[in-house]
C-alpha cells in the first residue's frame, strides 16, 4: 500500500507502507555508515602522508570519487520510485579525477624537482 505524503515543500512523496519499517528508516544509517567509513579512511591517509599534504589531497579526493556513487545507489535502492540520472555522477567522478590528478602533479613539483626522495626515511 502507498500513501502519498505532503512535504514541507508541497511535493508529492510516496512512502511506500508495505515495506517493513527497518527498510524505511535505515536508509539514513547506510549512508552514514559510508560517510563515516570515507573519513576513517581520510583521516589514515593524513596520518600516513603528514609531510606530504598535496599527495594527501590527492588520495582523498581518489577516496572521494565512489563516495556520490555509491550514496545515488543506496539511495536509488531505497526510494525505487524516484529516477536518478547517473550522468552527473560520471562527470563529478572525472572533475574529481582532475582534481587529484592536479594535487600529485603539484607534489611531484614540490618534492622531486628539488631532488628530495620523500619516500626515504
Amino acid at each position: 500500500m502507498v500513501t502519498d505524503c505532503r512535504c514541507f515543500n508541497h511535493s508529492r512523496m510516496a512512502y511506500d507502507t508495505s515495506k517493513p519499517d527497518f527498510q524505511n528508516e535505515n536508509r539514513f544509517e547506510n549512508l552514514s555508515c559510508i560517510a563515516i567509513a570515507a573519513i576513517w579512511i581520510i583521516y589514515g591517509i593524513f596520518r600516513k602522508c603528514g609531510k606530504n599534504l598535496w599527495r594527501a589531497f590527492g588520495f582523498t579526493l581518489l577516496v572521494l570519487i565512489p563516495m556520490p556513487i555509491a550514496i545515488t545507489h543506496i539511495s536509488a535502492y531505497f526510494l525505487p520510485q524516484v529516477q536518478f540520472d547517473f550522468t552527473s555522477d560520471k562527470f563529478n567522478s572525472g572533475i574529481i579525477l582532475t582534481h587529484s590528478l592536479v594535487c600529485f602533479g603539484i607534489d611531484y613539483l614540490f618534492y622531486h624537482r628539488k631532488g628530495d626522495v620523500t619516500d626515504k626515511k
